[in-house]
């Protein structure tokens, strides 16, 4: 059975079906014209949740994503990256079924082919140009560390449960019954809140709470609940009992548990920064003129839709 398989994916690299004809070309990248079938593919692969949209300013910014991936390609050409037929019917046997591959129709074949090229020079490309370039040293880690100190330094967090309820009335019941019984919070207040946020705590800085509710907690100590707090959404407006049910201290993270935090960002930024460097040289060597009237939508430019490629 394996050798059959072989067999089969040998004989697919080696028929390649021509170019369809009178099929209207979307741009040509470098010396090679691409067809709109190649687009449509990459749209259906790369962006599945899209399904049949026709929004123009998300298929122009899908489009932008396609032009600069075949740049991107050609670039890598240029400096030598390519993968051959035999790496790609190698990744097929491997990532996908290969009775089924072969059943599909022969263009079909020939896209498939195309986008799995497409994706391994680019990440090829990628991995040589970008990743295996960037060496971040402690020296750096450890300035960033002593340069950002407020990013280390974790605020002391006021863990919460809370009942709510647009009855005002019905908030203050609650409250007399916790006063008068000194029952548990979360067992009485199923009978009052009309959510179950008071099932899940809040753990948070004060600061990330509504002003209403850091005007209570900045009065409480540890297991005690508030007044009544009165709070508008737009034209609803709510009422709320809070439970402190505790506090963790403010802590400073050290250097060594931040450390893989630091790295990781920091080959960010430096692969941004490689990365834009990379496009300056891409957008000088790779000639590319697009044939915005054969797009089957209107095409928004990306200084009108907030994005650039």
């Amino acid at each position: 059975m394996r050798w059959l398989l072989i067999l089969m994916l040998a004989g697919c690299s080696t028929q390649r079906e021509s170019v369809p004809e009178n099929e209207p070309t979307i741009a040509r990248v470098g010396s090679r014209d691409v067809l709109i079938s190649e687009f449509e593919f990459y749209l259906e692969q790369a962006y599945p949740e899209l399904g049949k949209t026709d929004d123009s300013d998300v298929l122009s910014r899908v489009y932008d994503a396609f032009i600069r991936d075949l740049c991107l390609e050609a670039f890598a050409n240029q400096l030598g990256i390519y993968i051959g037929d035999d790496q790609v019917d190698t990744f097929i046997g491997q990532q996908m079924p290969g009775m089924t591959f072969n059943l599909r129709e022969p263009r079909r074949q020939e896209l498939w082919r195309m986008e799995i090229r497409r994706r391994m020079v680019i990440q090829r490309f990628l991995q040589r140009e970008i990743i295996d370039r960037i060496q971040i040293e402690d020296d750096a880690i450890q300035a960033y560390y002593d340069n950002h100190p407020d990013e280390f330094l974790h605020p002391t967090l006021y863990r919460i449960r809370h009942v709510q309820t647009s009855d005002h009335e019905r908030a203050e019941s609650f409250r007399a019954e916790l006063k008068k019984t000194k029952g548990v919070f979360t067992e009485l207040a199923p009978n009052y809140s009309e959510n179950e946020a008071y099932r899940i705590p809040a753990e948070l800085p004060l600061s990330e709470y509504p002003d209403s509710f850091q005007s209570a907690l900045v009065k409480m100590r540890q297991g005690q609940y508030s007044p009544v707090i009165e709070v508008a959404y737009g034209d609803l407006v709510q009422y709320h009992v809070l439970y402190l049910e505790s506090l963790i201290p403010e802590v400073e993270e050290s250097l060594d548990d931040a450390y893989a935090r630091i790295k990781e960002k920091l080959e960010e930024e430096e692969s941004r920064k490689r990365f834009d460097a990379v496009k300056d040289q891409m957008q000088k060597s790779v000639v590319v003129k697009q044939e915005l009237q054969s797009l089957p939508f209107s095409y928004v430019r990306p200084s009108e839709h907030g994005d650039e490629t």
